[in-house]
């Protein structure tokens, strides 16, 4: 291609941004989406689904609620490590008890859809267990969607319609250190109740037909999602985690 480049109509302009052609003469062109996810630095791992939520920790911890348990557990704001901004959301684990650190977001009650949980996390050697989850109570009924890494054995794990842990990808070996971070994005069917997709860096896991935790439930409608820490008994684990994004609307 040589010259400007071509006209285009006006209802084509509306939604697309031409640039400049690129070294190689091809015109360039960026979907609004795509240019809002540069703009913005989220959503820049699976980039589907609409975003419902998102939480890079510049503000504190207003956003969401704290649970720990043992000793020295602790939920926090760190500037010492960090994948967006200057901050991120630093768990402790209790070094006894049921040693964890969790931090949760409430959000309203929403037309059951495909939604999604990401987040971006990096963790030192004594984390066993970083989970993530995405809980809905309808006043009937609950649906529970819960996936974790297993750091001693090298997997990542479901929690199956039974509540018990299953194998859902091996073979993953995350690299360590509070600089060193990763992303997983878990993605649930909340109309038919089935885990619907899971990625964590490289690695993916796509179905549909693996079924979530349900049961009775009392609970005025809602829905909240977690990032949760496990850590190894005796000492206090820490896990950094950042860019936490909640969508709906995922696509198939």
């Amino acid at each position: 291609m040589s010259g400007s480049p071509p006209e285009v109509e006006d209802w084509i302009r509306s939604a697309i941004i031409i640039s400049p052609q690129d070294i190689w003469g091809n015109l360039v062109t960026m979907g609004l989406h795509e240019l809002a996810a540069r703009m913005t630095g989220l959503g820049i791992f699976d980039r589907r689904g609409d975003v419902l939520f998102f939480d890079t920790f510049e503000s504190g911890l207003n956003k969401g609620n704290a649970v720990t348990d043992g000793t020295g557990a602790a939920v926090e704001i760190s500037s010492y490590s960090a994948r967006f901004g200057n901050y991120s959301l630093k768990l402790t684990a209790g070094s006894d008890g049921l040693r964890l650190a969790i931090y949760q977001y409430f959000l309203p009650y929403h037309i059951p859809s495909k939604f999604g949980l990401e987040a971006s996390f990096a963790f030192d050697e004594n984390a066993e267990y970083l989970e993530f989850g995405i809980n809905l109570s309808d006043g009937v009924d609950y649906h529970t969607g819960t996936i974790r890494y297993d750091d001693d054995n090298n997997r990542v794990q479901y929690k199956d319609s039974t509540g018990t842990w299953q194998d859902l990808i091996t073979g993953v070996s995350l690299g360590r250190g509070a600089r060193n971070y990763h992303t997983l994005k878990m993605v649930v069917d909340l109309v038919n109740d089935k885990y619907h997709r899971v990625l964590l860096d490289k690695w993916s896991w796509t179905d549909g037909d693996l079924a979530l935790v349900t049961g009775e439930s009392v609970v005025t409608p809602i829905m909240y999602a977690d990032v949760n820490l496990y850590g190894a008994s005796g000492v206090n684990a820490v896990a950094y985690f950042d860019g936490v994004l909640i969508t709906q609307n995922e696509p198939t």
